[in-house]
């Protein structure tokens, strides 16, 4: 037996092959709806009214439409992505600096610095930074670059010039050197040995956890993993594979 939703999508259709309104059945030769009821359909009860059934629906099925809309924003994401990437890399869809042409490593680079003061006043997503660059028709001043060659050519913070400073920076350098020299000394994926782009990957993808156990925070991650002495579940990964990964993992 036809559902309440399938019989009024039938009579609609019906009304509408003969030239009337599909909502209240008035004649209607032209448009899908007479100008009693498109008024209707475009007033202010008629739109709290199905945001209400709209809410009743989500509350309903929040979980399933929790993935749908995930899925959605990621596709919507990489569209975008892939558009603003196309442009500023001439069409090549390759780094700048390296042949990098992976999408989750590429992302898009100030070319005269002053990214993250840019990104405070338009939001912090790349969703967010991309979709500026559109609506602004693609401004000069930006280039495509990997995550690897982003972190070497990217000017480092201000940092503080005292001497306890400079040991402390000098201390975690050493640190990270022997943390990576444990898990191979080299990204795993790629090969690449260079330590200012290595870092350590969780193969679990429980990362944020990890540094969450850590009592002073994820500044001394390395110190954790080095006085522990346990790697398990641990890999050496250069930036651009790990952003890879991650990205690849959200799909």
């Amino acid at each position: 037996m036809p559902s309440t939703t399938s019989k009024r999508r039938l009579l609609y259709q019906d009304r509408r092959r003969r030239g009337l309104c599909g909502r209240c059945g008035n004649f209607s030769p032209k448009a899908s709806l007479c100008e009693r009821c498109a008024s209707y359909q475009s007033s202010k009860i008629n739109k709290t009214r199905r945001s209400t059934r709209n809410k009743s629906y989500r509350q309903q099925h929040a979980a399933a439409l929790k993935v749908s809309d995930a899925k959605n924003y990621l596709s919507r994401h990489r569209r975008l992505k892939q558009t603003v990437l196309m442009h500023y890399s001439a069409g090549s869809m390759c780094c700048a600096l390296c042949p990098e042409t992976r999408l989750g490593a590429l992302a898009i680079d100030h070319i005269a610095g002053g990214g993250n003061q840019h990104r405070k006043t338009i939001g912090q997503s790349s969703h967010a930074f991309y979709k500026w660059l559109v609506e602004n028709n693609l401004p000069s001043g930006f280039r495509v670059l990997c995550a690897n060659c982003n972190i070497k050519v990217s000017p480092r913070a201000a940092r503080s010039t005292t001497l306890a400073a400079a040991r402390a920076r000098r201390h975690q350098a050493k640190t990270k050197a022997k943390v990576i020299a444990l898990l191979g000394g080299k990204c795993s994926e790629c090969g690449k040995d260079d330590i200012d782009i290595l870092t350590v990957h969780h193969v679990n993808n429980d990362g944020a956890a990890h540094r969450r156990s850590i009592p002073h925070g994820k500044s001394t991650m390395y110190r954790a993993i080095l006085k522990s002495g346990n790697i398990k579940g641990l890999e050496c990964l250069c930036f651009s594979c790990n952003v890879n990964d991650w990205i690849g993992n959200l799909q």
